[in-house]
């Protein structure tokens, strides 16, 4: 009897300081999550989405079951009581909904670039994957999405899929993804191209099919300019 006094005042000491860390947590979370939006809009215009605002939500997590540890009703969890979404509203005007339902892929990715720009060097991922960052958009926002890439691999490694030469020559690696059909069977391939590849693969991007004189000269200007 003894010990099983003395274990549950230890649990109860230790939750309640557990509640007052997770309160702490909730009240930081708050106070951050306004600025944290407004720096990930500010991003966004940068990266061709125009208008389009982001926004924290944070609310509590529900009611805990029985048997689980609660914080003013909401459930205690080793993050804290906090459950965090990203909303978003693309065009000027409209409601912001939450981002993972009705984002496209393309705005999906960019959504996460800017997102990983603005917590560049924070949080444990070691490795980002972009796809589709460069859909819908031109040579001019494509350059400024490989700069803010750069950026993000100062801190992380990075593997981006791109159709676009302002966006590829800024990878310190670039590999060709390639496919070919052997009787019944088709085979994908993915080589890390030379520099003399890569110079070519920079053109093919820029030119099209015919690679020119002309196409590889801009290749080899741009390839210079990324190293810059």
């Amino acid at each position: 009897d003894e010990r099983r006094a003395k274990a549950e005042a230890a649990r109860a000491e230790a939750l309640a300081a557990a509640a007052t860390r997770a309160r702490e947590r909730s009240e930081r979370r708050h106070a951050i999550a306004s600025a944290l939006g407004d720096a990930i809009s500010g991003e966004l215009t940068g990266l061709g989405m125009g208008a389009a605002r982001v926004l924290v939500e944070l609310a509590p997590l529900d009611e805990a079951a029985a048997g689980e540890l609660s914080v003013n009703g909401a459930r205690l969890t080793a993050p804290g009581i906090d459950r965090a979404e990203f909303l978003i509203a693309p065009n000027r005007g409209e409601p912001a909904r939450a981002l993972r339902k009705i984002a496209s892929g393309g705005e999906l990715s960019r959504a996460m670039l800017a997102i990983k720009r603005v917590l560049s060097g924070l949080g444990p991922a070691g490795l980002y994957v972009f796809d589709e960052v460069d859909a819908g958009v031109g040579g001019a926002v494509a350059e400024v999405i490989g700069h803010k890439l750069v950026d993000v691999a100062a801190h992380a490694q990075v593997l981006c899929i791109t159709h676009l030469a302002q966006i590829a020559v800024h990878g310190d690696a670039h590999f060709r993804v390639s496919k070919r059909a052997e009787g019944e069977r088709t085979y994908s391939e993915v080589r890390r191209l030379s520099d003399a590849e890569r110079l070519e693969e920079v053109a093919r991007m820029v030119g099209g099919i015919e690679v020119t004189r002309k196409t590889r000269a801009a290749a080899a200007e741009m390839l210079a300019g990324a190293r810059r």
